[in-house]
């Protein structure tokens, strides 16, 4: 979702203001007390929370702000009660025009998958990262298209290869002990010496019997 325009009205210095964001670098500068930082906190009280008790400009007793997307936009408006308290309405955001029943939920999903993930760019891939920030700064990427287009086609080939190999069932294979096997080798091992040697004596007694029966003959 890409934000075209901040639109405020008689919010704290600035009483009627339209900003488009048709750059890639837009700069704020000006004497103190201007609207600068206004500027800045009105986009962060367009999506909900806090907001102090003068927000709007001296003797208005009505003001919004309104960021303009390029499929909807995202409003809130401020207004004065009876008692002089400053409040809020609840958000109005409209997307491909139709007004979203739960704003601050399609906001979280939308804007900031942070509030959803806290891992959101660790999980993500080197190439996926970079695609991110590129899109978020709107940085010019002919060779991460590149890669994209040639990670899509291997990709494709990979399917294609995978699925003629036909149905594949994975079997899970249990860990083995290999300590407890080596010990049973080992006591095989022991005891088919043990059986060799014997049969080696025996044989050899009877050898030595016969050689002495013909030696008396």
């Amino acid at each position: 979702m890409k934000v075209i325009a901040l639109v405020i009205s008689h919010i704290g210095l600035i009483k009627s203001e339209s900003i488009p964001f048709n750059q890639p670098l837009l700069l704020f500068y000006g004497q103190v007390k201007q609207g600068k930082t206004i500027i800045l906190n009105a986009v962060r009280w367009a999506f909900g929370g806090e907001y102090p008790q003068d927000i709007l400009t001296h003797d208005a007793d009505k003001g919004y702000i309104q960021l303009h997307f390029e499929n909807g936009y995202l409003k809130r408006d401020f207004y004065r009660a009876e008692n002089g308290e400053v409040k809020s309405r609840p958000l109005t955001l409209i997307l491909d025009d139709e007004k979203v029943a739960r704003p601050v939920e399609k906001l979280k999903a939308l804007l900031n998958p942070f509030l959803l993930d806290q891992n959101y760019l660790v999980n993500m891939t080197e190439f996926y990262r970079k695609k991110y920030f590129a899109e978020v700064f709107e940085t010019s990427t002919p060779a991460l298209d590149a890669e994209f287009s040639k990670c899509n086609t291997e990709a494709a080939e990979l399917r294609i290869k995978v699925k003629s190999y036909g149905d594949i069932a994975p079997v899970k294979v249990e860990r083995v002990e290999v300590s407890s096997l080596r010990a049973k080798l080992q006591a095989v091992q022991t005891e088919n010496r043990l059986r060799v040697d014997g049969h080696a004596m025996a044989c050899g007694g009877v050898l030595a019997h016969n050689n002495q029966r013909k030696e008396a003959e």
